[in-house]
């Protein structure tokens, strides 16, 4: 059995993990923003935010996470997403 200390590493790890897909994700968002901007389009997408919800309520169901959990988080991501995109 690993020890705490062992287990707060991994922990640690995919923390680490997660920031650098954050930063991935936000690059991307600046460049669909940047897109955006030249194509006229509004930042926000109500139809593309309904449908990630629902991909979210399917992934949580899958990983067995709490669904109001992962919509909170995700929430956060897409609202600082927006802010990247103006």
């Amino acid at each position: 059995m690993l020890t705490i200390k062992q287990l707060r590493k991994k922990i640690d790890n995919i923390d680490s993990a997660i920031i650098k897909k954050l930063s991935t994700r936000q690059k991307l968002s600046m460049k669909i923003g940047k897109l955006k901007n030249i194509s006229g389009k509004k930042v926000f997408d109500a139809k593309r935010e309904i449908k990630l919800m629902h991909l979210y309520e399917t992934l949580s169901s899958k990983y067995q996470l709490e669904e109001d959990y992962i919509k909170r988080l995700f929430k956060i991501i897409i609202n600082n997403s927006r802010k990247m995109q103006k």
